[in-house]
């Protein structure tokens, strides 16, 4: 790690602070990357320095734009980490609008973290006594049910748990969990167990004169049984992955009979997905009954994507996150990473619009809409380079011209070269909608910040619920290759 040394104009008492620059920094430079300063101090509870914190930083590329990859939003990288001086002070460079998570672990402290953090001027992190939260996943009879849990801070409305998580963890066998060193608060629990129905989120407070404690009484449910068969050949499908939702929750595999149990399912569902290597993902066709099911997914092969990836030098780009996707009565997302050669293959699309997404680190978001495959279903695209990244800046204000903090806004936009594998014209963004939208939290200065902006044409607005085609009171703007617009402001009319 190269440290450079810089003046800080907004803090007091300490004149210079040292300003740690990632190993990744000068790649990144290469890439067109912005870094801004990340400056601030750690504190106790007295308001006194902790000398021996440390800050560290992450990124997530799946986070910042519309991203149906649930284990991608799930992983952050390490960017950047600092020691703090003797006055508690610390200073690091950080990717200009990217998704960051911010935290500070210490043994005589709770976790101190912010994800999806929004950059200030000068970050103050009071470090607070840590609290427990622990208990058991049971069944109605008191049995142990083992699963998983998350817990998560920030939470604004019933249906939106936070934007922090604070733990993530597994049951040992018997059901018991127990998760230590967290920040006092109210926070929100999801529970997943293996095999009994998912239950409503579970708001608690954590405090740190006491434990919290909470015992999940789980229902059994009802089990769907089946088996994953080849629609054409009536051949049975090993491997395939069973599970609730698009996202496929709580996924089982089928057997080499094809033969599968899912267990746990609430009485009515209908969101049932079965998914496997080369085949169109599929959905159960009617709701489940009130007692157990039988239910057999018959899957037919879909078009397979291959494609080469280049870095802006045009050498093979090695390791960079590929998704095929297509948006119908289910999502279908198939990641990939491309391999040393820069090459990719993703199986399974269904069909009609397909679109290709490509997240790389250090350069922009890139959707590209995919032309129908050919008689044996398959759909080259090519050799595609990696765009340049460039930064959205904005002034969030109200009618009266006043700064707004802490507004969601919404960018809304994909790359201008969109259509470029396609050979028939896609009239506006087709089917590629749900891919378009970009969130965003504006600072204390009304400050709102998107990173990885390949060149196109955007409107940024507010954010509104329920959504319109387009962002509440936006502006239109253009991206060019060179350089995103200075100056864009938003203001709420009058």
């Amino acid at each position: 790690m190269r440290v450079t040394r810089f003046r800080n104009a907004v803090q007091s008492g300490v004149a210079v602070v040292a300003l740690a620059v990632p190993a990744r920094a000068q790649a990144a430079r290469l890439a067109s990357v912005e870094y801004a300063a990340l400056v601030g101090v750690v504190l106790d509870g007295a308001g006194q320095p902790v000398v021996d914190a440390k800050v560290e930083v992450f990124e997530c590329l799946g986070r910042g734009f519309a991203c149906f990859d649930s284990e991608l939003r799930a992983q952050w990288t390490p960017v950047a980490s600092s020691p703090v001086d003797k006055a508690g002070r610390f200073g690091l460079q950080v990717p200009a609008g990217a998704s960051l998570r911010v935290q500070v672990r210490h043994a005589r402290f709770a976790l101190w973290r912010v994800d999806e953090h929004v950059l200030a001027k000068e970050l103050r992190i009071e470090l607070q006594p840590p609290c427990t939260f622990r208990g058991r996943l049971v069944d109605a009879a008191g049995e142990g049910v083992p699963g998983s849990l998350r817990g998560f801070h920030g939470a604004v409305t019933d249906s939106f748990a936070g934007r922090t998580e604070i733990f993530r963890g597994r049951t040992d066998a018997a059901g018991n969990f127990a998760f230590a060193e967290l920040p006092p608060g109210r926070f929100t629990c999801m529970v997943e167990p293996d095999s009994r129905v998912t239950p409503p989120w579970w708001k608690g407070e954590l405090r740190a004169d006491a434990v919290c404690e909470h015992t999940f009484v789980l229902q059994r449910g009802i089990t769907l049984r089946g088996r994953v068969l080849d629609a054409a050949s009536r051949q049975p499908i090993a491997g395939a992955s069973i599970g609730e939702g698009w996202f496929l929750g709580r996924p089982v595999r089928s057997g080499a009979d094809g033969a599968f149990a899912l267990a746990g399912l609430a009485p009515g569902t209908a969101e049932v997905t079965c998914t496997a290597d080369g085949f169109v993902r599929t959905m159960l066709e009617e709701p489940i009954g009130e007692s157990d099911a039988k239910f057999d997914f018959e899957l037919v092969r879909g078009a397979v994507v291959t494609g080469t990836l280049l870095d802006t030098h045009g050498k093979p780009a090695a390791g960079v996150y590929v998704a095929a996707a297509a948006f119908g009565r289910t999502v279908t997302w198939l990641p990939q990473r491309t391999g040393a050669d820069g090459t990719f293959r993703c199986a399974g699309l269904p069909p009609g619009q397909g679109h290709l997404v490509v997240r790389a680190a250090g350069h922009a978001v890139a959707i590209y809409h995919l032309p129908s495959p050919d008689a044996e279903l398959r759909i080259d695209a090519g050799a595609l380079q990696l765009q340049p990244a460039h930064v959205v800046r904005a002034s969030v204000r109200d009618a009266a011209g006043k700064p707004m903090a802490g507004v969601r806004m919404r960018l809304f936009g994909i790359n201008a070269d969109m259509e470029r594998l396609h050979r028939a014209e896609v009239r506006g963004f087709g089917e590629a909608r749900p891919l378009a939208d970009r969130f965003a939290y504006s600072d204390a200065d009304g400050i709102v910040c998107f990173g990885a902006v390949a060149a196109g044409n955007y409107q940024l607005g507010f954010d509104a619920e329920p959504q319109p085609m387009v962002p509440d009171d936006a502006i239109a703007f253009e991206v060019t290759a060179d350089a995103a617009p200075k100056d864009l402001t938003v203001q709420r009319p009058k």
